[in-house]
């Protein structure tokens, strides 16, 4: 029988400072991803979140892989034990509070802040709540509604989407939007997992595109996709099972390097670690099958684009993948067959 693998060679470094990811759709609508939670307590825009409570009522954070969109990368968990003394819940910045000169989000051309929610049991309640600069001053926020407002069937165990309209009747700057708050005002206990904050120029926007644009000190710097980044094996060339993986990549990026089997529903291998070789050369060593693999089979080789080396991280050497991460740029596929 006569089997065919790929080679994937995941790479991370997209710089995130002090700026919103902000990807382009075909209809030119743009959204700047605010927090997608894969770097912890800081988001996309510099900010930091945190949860509030008072006794008896309290709220936990945690960041977790194990409920999260897409295939890679980790979301939000907030658990709040509302009483009916005290409060309780989670708020987040858009701006970095310890910069000397903080800058806020401008959000005069975007018409929804987006996020996604989902529940651990379903029927979890909170209120939504919006603070620019001046809110921000007092410690304190607006309610622009209730997650029902915006989510007719409530919470339930599914991602769902919540779009927040902006610019309403509400006495926000929207030009020095300063941050989200999620608090959990009705008693009882809530457990919920947010996901891809993002503001958005139009409702059917849609997040990640194949070719990211990063904000590095506010000015925009388009992110490619490397269209021939693997060296070796060349196309066409014959391979050794244990083979020596070469390519050609900017610094600053690191890579990853997986093998799948052509067949349906294979799984894809993370291979070992690759290194550095120079200013812009990256190597590994890499399996095409093992002992029990025909001479013969092909194996094909491609390069995409994680977004950060947290993300990274998250590819363990040995362990599988069931399908590639989504919206990642990826490299020319080559093709190999072995000895």
């Amino acid at each position: 029988m006569t089997r065919t693998y790929y080679v994937i060679a995941i790479m991370t470094g997209v710089a995130l400072v002090a700026g919103a990811v902000t990807y382009r759709s075909s209809g030119e609508e743009t959204s700047s991803l605010a927090a997608d939670f894969n770097e912890g307590d800081q988001n996309q825009l510099g900010g930091k979140l945190n949860v509030f409570q008072r006794a008896p009522s309290l709220a936990e954070k945690e960041f977790v892989t194990e409920q999260r969109r897409g295939s890679f990368g980790r979301s939000l968990r907030i658990h709040a034990d509302r009483e009916p003394e005290g409060f309780c819940g989670m708020w987040m910045h858009f701006f970095d509070m310890d910069a000397s000169q903080p800058v806020y989000f401008d959000a005069e051309g975007y018409r929804y802040l987006s996020f996604w929610v989902r529940g651990e049991n379903g029927g979890e309640d909170f209120t939504i709540k919006l603070a620019d600069k001046k809110w921000i001053a007092k410690q304190d926020s607006i309610a622009v509604g209730s997650i029902a407002d915006f989510l007719p069937g409530g919470v339930n165990t599914e991602w769902q989407e919540v779009l927040v309209p902006l610019h309403t009747d509400h006495t926000l700057d929207w030009r020095q939007l300063g941050g989200l708050t999620l608090d959990f005002d009705k008693p009882g206990s809530h457990t919920v997992f947010v996901d891809d904050v993002t503001f958005k120029q139009a409702e059917r926007t849609v997040v990640p595109v194949r070719v990211p644009v990063r904000i590095v000190k506010r000015e925009t710097v388009v992110v490619a996709p490397e269209p021939d980044v693997i060296v070796l094996p060349a196309a066409g060339a014959r391979v050794s099972r244990v083979e020596e993986f070469r390519g050609d990549l900017a610094p600053g990026r690191n890579a990853v390097v997986l093998v799948r089997c052509a067949e349906p529903n294979s799984p894809w291998w993370i291979q070992e670690q690759v290194e550095r070789s120079g200013e812009r050369g990256i190597k590994s060593r890499v399996r095409f099958g093992n002992e029990k693999t025909p001479p013969g089979t092909e194996f094909h080789a491609v390069v995409i684009l994680p977004p950060s080396d947290e993300a990274a991280r998250q590819f363990r050497v040995g362990e599988t993948l069931k399908t590639l991460p989504e919206g990642m740029p990826q490299s020319k596929v080559v093709q190999v067959v072995s000895k």
